[in-house]
């Protein structure tokens, strides 16, 4: 657990460091390109529709979410972009994301924590969320007074050459989506954060079993035996049907002693073995034990008590 505690208090140092010196932003302040774009009634509409629909509270300044909606492409000066937004946003985000990662599934590989991470907070995942919402990026040839309302970005097509100071789609939809979660932080704290990644980004289910890829079932399962001290497999035929025919099933059972750790179904005894050892190794890695509390809940308030996590893995296989 102190790996993870430590880990926790650097992110806490970086975004408590991001909100009060890097992000000292104040929605309600002046920002000519902001009171331009509002000036427009279809950004306004469009904005105030958007506010609605993803559930931001009545008092969620309206200039904030257009700032967000901004990306530094579009604009020269930075400053009146979503660049401070979106570097809070993706701090936050990859602190709810990944803590509920490892906190769910502790033995989980680096390559799966890294698959399930990418589905959650990766360009493609939120530029979905970004199309469920109704978010519309400019186009590459649209004007910016006719793109009010829309994710205003220097946009390119996928088809054509990216040129200098040029995004893809998907990046300017993702800088976005992670600039209005940063805009939620600073102006709710961690608990409208929080709640606004469980409600868009963890309201998406993945499921784990699909992010790993087991090249050598029963060579890990032998390891894994051996680390466990448990002895070591035995494959076993609990049933069968049609040996002598065209299309015969076999259901085998890895064994390790009278512990039955995995049962796999195929056509053929070898594959079935295969099965029954990748379902094995597999239900190991995506073992989720329970636990009392997240670390962030430690964050709202210095004085928190904080229950550690019952398990840490050992690591990955070494084959």
């Amino acid at each position: 657990m102190s790996i993870l505690h430590k880990t926790y208090r650097l992110f806490r140092k970086q975004a408590h460091g991001i909100q009060l010196n890097t992000c000292r932003w104040n929605s309600t302040g002046r920002n000519g390109f902001v009171d331009e774009l509002l000036s427009s009634k279809k950004a306004l509409a469009k904005i105030s529709t958007l506010k609605t629909r993803i559930g931001l509270q009545p008092d969620f300044p309206v200039n904030g979410l257009a700032q967000a909606m901004i990306d530094k492409t579009a604009v020269q000066n930075a400053a009146l972009s979503n660049e401070k937004l979106w570097t809070v946003g993706k701090v936050f985000g990859d602190m709810y994301v990944l803590e509920k990662i490892k906190c769910l599934y502790p033995r989980l590989p680096e390559k799966g924590v890294q698959a399930l991470h990418e589905g959650l907070l990766g360009s493609r995942a939120l530029n979905r969320l970004g199309n469920s919402w109704g978010l519309e990026v400019q186009r590459w040839n649209e004007d910016l007074k006719q793109a009010y309302g829309k994710v205003l970005a220097k946009t390119t097509e996928p088809e054509t050459t990216r040129m200098p100071g040029e995004v893809y789609k998907p990046d300017a939809m993702k800088r976005t989506i992670l600039a209005i979660l940063g805009a939620v932080h600073l102006e709710g704290g961690y608990k409208a954060s929080k709640q606004f990644v469980d409600s868009h980004i963890f309201s998406r289910q993945l499921e784990p079993r699909t992010m790993l890829q087991i090249l050598y079932p029963r060579r890990q399962l032998s390891r894994l035996c051996r680390r466990l001290k448990l002895k070591d497999p035995v494959y076993r035929v609990d049933a069968e049907t049609g040996r002598k025919t065209r299309e015969p099933v076999f259901i085998i059972g890895a064994y390790s002693g009278p512990f039955c750790l995995g049962q796999g179904q195929a056509s053929s005894m070898d594959l079935a073995e295969q099965q029954a050892a990748y379902n094995a190794v597999l239900s190991y890695y995506i073992h989720s034990p329970p636990f009392e509390q997240f670390p962030s809940d430690t964050l709202q308030t210095s004085s928190a008590p904080f229950s550690p996590i019952p398990y840490i893995s050992p690591g990955e296989l070494v084959l």
